[in-house]
């Protein structure tokens, strides 16, 4: 049994939080499996197409994130994830992460913010904020 059958509530709050903030993004299933995919665009009007995946001990790990185009350069802060073989590291140590609170909506805000933390590395060769 997936989170989505423990849980159905959960996962239509999930789907109601997600088409309120990111209206763009499509739910997608795969094999009884649940992928939200979507675009997103940076400050810099740089569109990232993105995926959110969600591992199979959901709630208690949060959503993963995935840049599917464009293809991301080396960089800091990618990790071997659950879900994906290149999921952006967006709660380093478990830091911020509440499994009562994080939603695909709370990655995917996340996700943006690493988008730009990314785009600054591309142009100075430094992470902005704290080391991880």
């Amino acid at each position: 049994m997936n989170w989505i059958e423990r849980n159905p509530a959960r996962f239509e709050a999930e789907v109601e939080a997600m088409r309120d903030r990111f209206p763009q993004f499509r739910l997608l299933e795969l094999e009884g499996d649940y992928f939200w995919f979507g675009e997103v665009e940076t400050n810099l009007g740089n569109p990232y197409v993105l995926s959110v995946g969600y591992p199979e001990n959901y709630p208690m790990a949060p959503p993963e994130v995935e840049v599917v185009e464009p293809e991301l350069k080396p960089c800091p802060h990618i990790r071997q994830g659950n879900v994906f073989p290149r999921s952006l590291c967006l709660f380093p140590d478990g830091r911020f992460f509440d499994p009562d609170r994080t939603t695909a909506v709370t990655v995917l805000g996340r996700a943006c913010v690493w988008l730009m933390c990314y785009e600054t590395y591309l142009q100075t060769g430094h992470w902005p904020g704290p080391a991880q």
